[in-house]
């Protein structure tokens, strides 16, 4: 009998995923439409009841992050369309609408300018996903192994110092972009958040009564360096730390 259940138990996975598909394509054109004809609430909500259910794309994040900016929660707005970026890195209405969304916002750190050169260097490094890089530095490992097993093999016959720096060339460039995976792993484990209310307080410690050290609005990011319970302590791009309760921020 467990032989027969088990094709069985697999076409009711199948069906069951395909229900479920179909019903999450309903929501989205029925969100979309709602976003079209301007009821914007209404978008907000069948787009969060996709993300609830599990399912996540660039587009999901993208639309609903537009949403939240056409009824001016600012916070939200970034929050989806930074998690859209994360997602599509290079995709051009992402990045237009997530700048455009930060030109909204009450407050502004006052950071020096930068180079052309940080520029070009921050936008080449956020130019990949960590996963298409990861790829990338899969296949780079499969020619370095390739080709020094072909130099092994034809060490001592002509052409065989070609394999060699073939070998060479290849493990370098590996090395370099092993470099560029880690420094990239390294940037999205950091954990990042989003201030969702109005105003809140930043405090020197995490206890309400502790000294305010500035005060934060609504988009503004950080960076976690520390939490306990009810609270994160964050960095800002400017240097600033301070404590700050979790129920006025969300992680990208």
């Amino acid at each position: 009998m467990l032989r027969k259940i088990y094709p069985l138990f697999a076409v009711a996975i199948l069906l069951n995923a395909i229900v479920i598909g179909a019903d999450l394509q309903r929501l989205m054109d029925d969100a979309d439409a709602a976003y079209t004809s301007g009821n914007f609430p209404k978008a907000v909500s069948l787009y969060s009841q996709i993300l609830k259910s599990g399912y996540t794309s660039a587009v999901l994040e993208y639309n609903l992050g537009s949403a939240y900016f056409k009824i001016d929660s600012i916070g939200a707005a970034i929050l989806h369309l930074e998690r859209a970026r994360r997602l599509a890195p290079r995709d051009e209405d992402i990045l237009f609408n997530l700048e455009y969304a930060k030109v909204h916002r009450k407050d502004e750190l006052a950071l020096p300018g930068k180079s052309a050169l940080v520029n070009m260097f921050e936008s080449l490094r956020n130019y990949f996903t960590l996963n298409e890089l990861s790829w990338t530095l899969l296949f780079l490992w499969l020619v370095v192994v390739s080709t020094f097993m072909v130099y092994w093999f034809r060490r001592g016959i002509r052409g065989g110092k070609v394999w060699l720096y073939l070998f060479l060339t290849s493990s370098l460039v590996f090395i370099l972009s092993a470099g560029w995976v880690a420094d990239r792993y390294r940037l999205d484990s950091r954990e990042q958040i989003i201030v969702m209310v109005d105003e809140v307080q930043v405090h020197s410690a995490p206890v309400e009564t502790s000294k305010v050290l500035f005060i934060l609005r609504e988009g503004m990011e950080g960076t976690v360096r520390e939490r306990t319970e009810g609270w994160y302590e964050i960095k800002l791009a400017d240097g600033k730390t301070g404590w700050i309760p979790t129920h006025a921020i969300a992680s990208i």
